[in-house]
C-alpha cells in the first residue's frame, strides 16, 4: 500500500467500525443517522468493504499469493455465490429478497485489505487493535449513559421507534450493544496476551474489562456474550499466570481448575441463573422449536441448505440459533467448511503457540451456540478476526510480508 492508499484505507475502516458498531444510537440523534443506523441493514457497509477490496486488488494483481485461510475465506464466497445464483435461477422467492439475505456476505471482502495491511508490520496490527479499542471505550461510555440517562426517561410505547432497546421481564436493555463490547473485550485479550502493554496499561484494561462485563450483565443483558467473555477473561488470566510454570505444574492446575467451575457451576445452580425465568427462560426453549423447524428444510436440500429463501426464514429467525442456523442454511457444504475452518484454527493455535488464536477459537466456539458470526450484524467482526489469525506464524507475533 502506498500511504494514500494507507491513509484511506484508515479513514474507510474508521468508518467501518463506527458504523458497525451502530454508534449513532443516542435517541436524540438517532433520526438524523436512521438511513444509516438500522441494525439489519449492511448495505453501506457491504459497499465500501468492496470499495477497499477492489483498490487492494489493483495494487496487488500482479503479486498475490494465497495461503491456506485466504483460500478458505475464498471458498466460502465461492460457494455462497454460486448458491445466490441457483437461487436467483431456480427458486421461487422474489429475487430482490433473495439479494438482501446475500448481500452482506459481501463483508468478507474486507478481510483480503485489512490482512494485508495488518501483515504490513507489528505497527499496523496494532493500530487496528488500538482504533477498535478506542471506539469501543467510547461506544461503552455511551451504551452506559443511554442507558441511565436516556433509555430510563423514555416512554414504553416509544422504545419500538428507538433502535437497540427492548423491554423484557419488566427491565429494559440494550442487547445488540452486547456485540461490539464483547469484540472490544477479546481484542483487549488479545492486545493483554501479547505482552504489549505496559503495567499501567494492563491495570486500566483489565478495569475496563470490568467495567465492559457489567455492561453485558445488567444493560446489554445478553447471557451468552457474557458468558463467552468470562470465560475468555478466565482463560486469559490463567495462561498469564501459569508462564512460569513448567507443563506437568500447568497440567494439574488447569484439571483442578476445572474441577472447582464444574462444582461452583452444579453447587451454584449457575445454569438455572443464566436461563433465568420469565420471557428469558421461554427464549431458550424457544430456539429448540427454531432448530426443529429448520431440520426439515435441511433434510429437504442437503448440499446447500434453505440458502437464502425468504420464505423460509421468513417465520423463525435463523440467527437465533447459532452455528446450527448457518449449517441449516448452508447445508453440508456449509458444515464441510464450517469443520475446515475450526480445524484449521486448532492447528494453526498450535503451530504458531499463542494463546490469541486460542482466545479467538473459544470465542468462536462458544458464540455460536446461540449465536453467529455469519449474520448480517455480526459478519464484520469475522474478517477482522481472520486478519488477525492470519498476521500470526509458527514462533512469531506478527508475520512481515
Amino acid at each position: 500500500m502506498s500511504k494514500v492508499s494507507e491513509r484511506f484505507f484508515v479513514f474507510i475502516f474508521s468508518l467501518i467500525i463506527i458504523m458497525n458498531s451502530q454508534f449513532f444510537f443516542i435517541p436524540q440523534i438517532f433520526m438524523i443517522f436512521e438511513k444509516i443506523n438500522t441494525y439489519h441493514n449492511k448495505f453501506m457497509i457491504a459497499i465500501l468493504c468492496i470499495i477497499l477490496f477492489i483498490v487492494w486488488l489493483v495494487e496487488n494483481f500482479n503479486h498475490i499469493r494465497f495461503n491456506r485461510i485466504d483460500l478458505i475465506v475464498l471458498i466460502y464466497l465461492l460457494f455462497t455465490s454460486i448458491l445466490l445464483w441457483l437461487q436467483l435461477l431456480l427458486n421461487n422467492d422474489n429475487n430482490t429478497d433473495i439479494v438482501s439475505n446475500y448481500y452482506y456476505n459481501l463483508i468478507l471482502l474486507l478481510y483480503f485489505p485489512l490482512s494485508n495491511f495488518m501483515n504490513k508490520s507489528k505497527e499496523k496490527s496494532d493500530f487496528v487493535f488500538n482504533l477498535i479499542i478506542s471506539i469501543g471505550i467510547i461506544y461503552l461510555i455511551a451504551t452506559i449513559f443511554n442507558y441511565f440517562k436516556v433509555v430510563n426517561g423514555i416512554n414504553i410505547s416509544e422504545i419500538s421507534e428507538v433502535t437497540l432497546v427492548q423491554y423484557v421481564n419488566g427491565n429494559l436493555r440494550l442487547p445488540q450493544t452486547s456485540d461490539f463490547i464483547g469484540i472490544t473485550i477479546l481484542i483487549i485479550l488479545i492486545k493483554m496476551n501479547q505482552n504489549i502493554i505496559e503495567k499501567k496499561e494492563f491495570s486500566f484494561y483489565i478495569l475496563l474489562i470490568i467495567i465492559a462485563l457489567y455492561t453485558l450483565l445488567f444493560i446489554s443483558d445478553v447471557r451468552m456474550v457474557f458468558l463467552t467473555c468470562v470465560i475468555l477473561v478466565i482463560y486469559s488470566l490463567l495462561k498469564l499466570l501459569l508462564n512460569k510454570f513448567n507443563l506437568l505444574a500447568k497440567i494439574i492446575i488447569w484439571m483442578l481448575f476445572f474441577v472447582v467451575v464444574s462444582f461452583s457451576i452444579y453447587r451454584l445452580e449457575l445454569f438455572q441463573v443464566l436461563i433465568g425465568d420469565g420471557q428469558k427462560s421461554a427464549s431458550v426453549f424457544y430456539r429448540f422449536e427454531v432448530i426443529g423447524y429448520y431440520v426439515n428444510y435441511f433434510f429437504d436440500n442437503l448440499i446447500f441448505g434453505f440458502g437464502y429463501s425468504e420464505s423460509v426464514k421468513s417465520i423463525y429467525s435463523i440467527t437465533d440459533i447459532g452455528m446450527l442456523g448457518f449449517i441449516f442454511k448452508y447445508g453440508l457444504i456449509g458444515l464441510i467448511w464450517t469443520v475446515l475452518l475450526f480445524i484449521y484454527l486448532f492447528f494453526k493455535s498450535i503451530k504458531t503457540n499463542t494463546s490469541s488464536i486460542d482466545l479467538i477459537l473459544i470465542y468462536l466456539l462458544i458464540t455460536s451456540i446461540s449465536l453467529s458470526l455469519f449474520d448480517s450484524q455480526r459478519m464484520l467482526y469475522f474478517p477482522i478476526l481472520l486478519s488477525i489469525v492470519n498476521s500470526f506464524k509458527r514462533g512469531s507475533k506478527y508475520e512481515e510480508v
